[in-house]
């Protein structure tokens, strides 16, 4: 019962990961490539 619940948590947490890594990657890009001005970082993030 133990192994089922620590390979289903193993499982559900590379599953996430993975599933997150295409917006995580997209944010941080978009994070260093706008400029850091009060409007304008907003305005293109929200669109994102």
């Amino acid at each position: 019962m133990g192994w089922t619940v620590v390979s289903i948590f193993v499982v559900e947490t590379v599953l996430f990961g993975l599933s997150v890594m295409p917006a995580f990657t997209f944010w941080s890009w978009a994070l260093t490539w706008v400029p850091n001005r009060w409007i304008l970082r907003p305005a293109v993030l929200a669109g994102s």
